[in-house]
């Protein structure tokens, strides 16, 4: 462990921060933890972030947050944001604490419009980025405007996701007709939850394409790391249970779109898009951009592209080196959802078990690794125990 240079204070809970202080750790560095979950303090390499009065801090943020960082023991410290309130909270520090705790972040004003799902919406149409069809409703007049005769489907997408998982447990919530809509939003509007009326994408699992990478404080583009969906839990607003990268070069129109909005907002920092391949007319459509580490991190470092890394020596004011991918073609699972994802499947559209097996056993296991075991028996145990409790409620 290098003493030398500045200590990491990672910030975040789930599997995002689990990939993310694996990787920080692995390169020599110093990394405490504030976090306020099970599964991350389960590592071997979890060290807690602790102020000088023996505090621990466990996530929390506002000026809370800010009075325990100020707390911290040390001169200088790497702040590493995993989520997307944490990413605009760090983009709001105080400037007697910017001095002391540095971050290869976003600015405030960039993570407005890639965060509000509203504001992002329209920075599509005035950029020409293909976009899914959307409209804004403040009043259920506005809904009146929308043409659901002419969409397939179409769902209620919150303006911030966070809050809106947090009080309905899923990302979207599927429309029908207008007067479905109608009662929908009135449930949304007593919750305090802003949403818009979004078309949804043609295609299937396969057709998801995500673009990740990190762009250094110079503007310039460092690392680029493009992945496929082949399969997803739960479905429509679910995770990717399998995915394989690919050459971004197969999926350049994407690529194109998404550098587009980052120079426009100029934008610092790693980042993470999602585009669908619409069926019906070829376009990719961008649905949202991450603006922090995602969960993917440690396979993308296991396939040569390690952002957190890249993050670390940007934030410290190094050189940033461009990285490229080393194993072509290698997959990530997250076996539980996986195996959910194939028996929710019509049993003729299930993948061969030769292949699934062979897809299982060479991908990059999520929350899962030899070196550091204990954290993927925890979740393990979580999720067999709240199974076991759905079964017994059930009866």
């Amino acid at each position: 462990m290098d003493e030398t240079r500045p200590p990491v204070i990672l910030i975040g809970r789930g599997i995002t921060t689990l990939g993310a202080l694996r990787c920080l750790s692995r390169q020599g560095l110093r990394v405490h933890t504030a976090c306020d979950d099970q599964l991350v303090p389960r590592s071997r390499y979890f060290r807690p972030a602790i102020t000088s009065t023996g505090q621990r801090w466990q996530c929390e943020l506002g000026p809370q947050g800010y009075e325990i960082l100020a707390a911290m023991p040390f001169d200088r410290a790497v702040l590493f944001p995993c989520a997307d309130d944490i990413a605009m909270w760090v983009a709001e520090l105080p400037p007697e604490l910017q001095h002391r705790f540095i971050a290869s972040n976003g600015s405030a004003a960039a993570l407005r419009v890639l965060q509000d799902k509203r504001r992002f919406s329209e920075l599509c149409v005035s950029l020409k980025i293909p976009h899914p069809r959307c409209f804004l409703v403040s009043t259920p007049e506005d809904l009146d405007a929308v043409p659901f005769e002419e969409m397939p489907r179409v769902f209620f997408k919150p303006s911030n996701s966070i809050p809106f998982l947090k009080k309905f447990g899923v990302k979207g919530l599927w429309v029908h007709n207008r007067e479905e809509a109608q009662r929908i939003f009135r449930q949304v509007c007593a919750s305090d939850q802003e949403v818009l009326v979004q078309e949804y994408v043609a295609g299937s699992a396969q057709d998801h394409y995500f673009i990740d990478g990190f762009v250094d404080r110079h503007g310039d583009v460092r690392a680029v790391f493009a992945r496929r969906r082949e399969r997803i839990y739960p479905p429509d607003f679910g995770n990717s249970s399998y995915c394989y990268n690919v050459p971004v070069d197969s999926i350049s129109p994407a690529w194109d779109s998404l550098r587009k909005i980052l120079q426009h907002v100029g934008y610092r920092g790693i980042f993470s898009g999602e585009f669908k391949h619409d069926a019906t007319d070829g376009q990719f459509r961008i649905l949202e951009i991450n603006t922090r580490a995602w969960v993917y991190v440690e396979f993308a470092a296991s396939c040569g592209i390690d952002v957190c890394r890249l993050a670390y020596e940007d934030a410290c004011g190094a050189n940033v080196p461009d990285l490229k991918i080393t194993r072509p073609g290698a997959g990530c699972v997250d076996l539980y959802h996986d195996l959910l994802s194939v028996r929710s499947m019509p049993t003729g559209e299930r993948p061969n078990p030769l292949k699934l097996g062979y897809q299982w056993f060479r991908a990059h296991k999520s929350a899962f690794c030899f070196s550091d075991p204990y954290p993927a028996f925890r979740w393990t145990t979580q999720v067999l125990r709240n199974r076991l409790l759905r079964i017994w409620n059930g009866r």
